[in-house]
């Protein structure tokens, strides 16, 4: 189901930024019994990119509205995709003089049922060759503009794998295909900085205002994956799944569930 400014279409003009320059961003929340769980953090998310990007008379409070009037009809358990592209200018060019106001895009789909077997079971991760560009521009907006991880998600159904670690041009450790990662060793717990390159996601944020939590601390930091060689747990997040414990990394197994199921039952 799709909604463009509120209304219930699939139309879009041929000519819009989207389609043209890749210009908007969007965040991807899960709806239970007609609900957008973190709905405010999905916002400030919104606000964030449309500053970074400088989008003028964005109204944030309308977004809001035309979510809350969707999410509510729906009943089935899912998740909506909340598209913000700029407005055209006369010109209809790069430049983004005259691109005055934003369009907003909901789109509703199914949870995909592998999530249930992931939550159920674990998954196991590989490395992917593919690496992330740096750019602290965009970095931390999720830009419309997705050609690494469609490549990425190329290479991870070629290999018939579950989920990829992804690092950047100098090899530190950033996140999976399409959720952060964290791993523990002893007493803290770690998970990637983000500031050039990355998304750091909802989950991980609440995760991070959480800590210290039962003795545990946590950090960001910049490692290489030899680091998770020694990790005793690892984890991974996202908005959809929530949390999903790491069993394997390439022929590493990992048996401790200590701060994933701490983690599991509150969020």
């Amino acid at each position: 189901m799709y909604w463009i400014n509120g209304k219930k279409t699939k139309i879009v003009p041929i000519n819009n930024r989207i389609l043209n320059f890749g210009d908007g961003f969007f965040t991807t929340a899960r709806i239970y019994r007609g609900k957008v769980e973190d709905l405010d953090l999905h916002l400030k998310r919104l606000l964030f990119s449309a500053k970074k990007l400088y989008f003028k008379k964005f109204e944030i409070l309308k977004v809001k509205s035309q979510i809350l009037k969707v999410s509510k009809n729906i009943k089935k358990d899912g998740v909506i995709k909340v598209i913000i592209g700029r407005n055209n200018n006369k010109n209809f060019e790069y430049s983004i003089k005259g691109c005055i106001g934003f369009f907003c895009i909901l789109f509703f789909r199914k949870i995909s049922k592998k999530y249930k077997f992931w939550k159920k079971n674990g998954i196991k991760l590989h490395f992917c060759p593919i690496n992330l560009s740096f750019n602290k521009i965009v970095s931390g907006i999720k830009c419309i503009s997705r050609l690494e991880y469609v490549l990425i998600n190329r290479y991870i159904e070629s290999k018939k794998l579950e989920e990829v670690i992804l690092t950047d041009n100098q090899g530190y450790l950033i996140e999976c295909s399409n959720s952060n990662i964290f791993w523990r060793i002893k007493n803290t717990v770690y998970t990637p900085d983000l500031q050039k390159s990355g998304i750091p996601g909802i989950i991980r944020q609440k995760i991070l205002s959480k800590f210290p939590i039962f003795g545990y601390n946590i950090k960001i930091v910049k490692e290489k994956k030899s680091i998770l060689k020694i990790a005793d747990e690892v984890f991974i997040t996202n908005s959809v799944f929530k949390i999903v414990f790491i069993k394997e990394i390439e022929k590493i197994v990992y048996k401790s569930r200590k701060i994933y199921n701490i983690l599991n039952s509150i969020l």
